[in-house]
């Protein structure tokens, strides 16, 4: 019985349960897992998920391209079984086109990835090009890229099971964004942060489940929605001064008027005066269900912003909680909440 307590129990687990524990500690440990026994050699070429991200490549140190891309096709070509998460870190200091995207997206595609989380946020701005293998990924659930460029084949038909898209930094003309979200009929959240749209023309999404929607440092001048009956929950937060410039004729208030069915709504105050209008006396459509409203930037100083304040409240008879967050012509902060 002694001999029994002493034994290695770990190693006597089902390799389901091995596989299990390795997803849960960084891959690089769980590779190294492989020497301990016959059991653990190749154990870890069956985990599920598959993690490179930016701690990864902070404990691996300078890498050159090819040594990063052997590391990662070795992983890749070497794994049995399904990929169910695959989330890559691209080191900042990397050639993206030295890198073998091609073949690790056809190895994703085979192995039925179901999330896929990828970032290119490089000094000098490169991006990433999506090979096509990657508009066959038709298992996918959630999306999240950062710095890519999406640019799918006329054959392309959507990715039906997707229910999260997190685009940062992504380059892509307003059409494909609006086939992406219209062809994937599952879709309940869209995050767009840094959004470019390369013909300058509106994002128009249509998506009839969509719940959530989060726009980050990006003009909500280039969003139009359309047959969104279940949106709930909309942030419009740091809004591209920048972005804006192209598209001065739009009013933030202009994308209010789709949010009538809106629980909980965020906006920001900061980049107000880059639009162009005066303030209503209230929105362009009541936000009957807003219960929930947060209000970012406002400077109590300029008239013009106090009368958006109060334009939101007159047009959201529902409301229950109102948390603001107020700044003195810019130099100092406070924040009120109100039940």
């Amino acid at each position: 019985m002694a001999g029994a307590e002493s034994g290695d129990r770990i190693s006597e687990l089902p390799l389901s349960l091995r596989e299990c524990i390795l997803e849960r500690i960084p891959v690089k440990e769980a590779v190294r897992t492989s020497i301990l026994s016959r059991k653990w050699r190749y154990c870890w070429n069956g985990m599920t998920r598959l993690v490179f991200d930016e701690a990864f490549d902070d404990s691996m140190g300078h890498l050159s391209d090819a040594e990063f891309a052997g590391i990662i096709g070795r992983a890749l070509s070497h794994h049995r079984g399904c990929i169910h998460t695959f989330v890559l870190h691209i080191p900042y200091e990397a050639e993206v086109d030295n890198l073998n995207l091609h073949a690790w997206f056809l190895i994703l595609l085979r192995s039925g990835i179901q999330e896929l989380a990828m970032d290119c946020n490089s000094d000098d701005g490169d991006r990433f090009t999506l090979p096509p293998h990657f508009f066959s990924c038709l298992r996918l659930t959630r999306i999240s890229f950062e710095g890519a460029v999406l640019s799918p084949p006329p054959s392309f038909s959507g990715f039906p099971h997707l229910v999260t898209l997190d685009l940062k930094g992504a380059l892509m003309c307003s059409e494909v964004l609006e086939n992406l979200i219209s062809k994937s009929p599952q879709l309940e959240k869209i995050r767009l942060s840094h959004a470019r749209s390369s013909n300058q023309q509106a994002f128009v999404l249509s998506a009839p489940k969509l719940v959530t929607l989060e726009l980050q440092e990006s003009s909500p001048g280039y969003v139009i929605l359309k047959n969104v009956p279940r949106l709930t929950s909309v942030s419009m937060m740091s809004l591209d001064c920048m972005a804006l410039e192209f598209s001065k004729s739009y009013c933030p208030l202009r994308l209010m008027g789709s949010l009538s069915g809106v629980r909980e709504l965020a906006f920001d105050f900061q980049y107000l005066e880059t639009f162009s209008g005066s303030c209503p006396k209230s929105l362009p459509a009541k936000l009957a269900n807003l219960t929930n409203l947060c209000l970012e930037w406002i400077d109590v100083w300029k008239l013009e912003e106090l009368r958006f304040l109060f334009c939101f409240i007159r047009s959201s008879p529902s409301l229950q909680t109102l948390a603001i967050r107020v700044t003195l012509s810019r130099a100092s902060v406070f924040s009120v909440f109100i039940m």
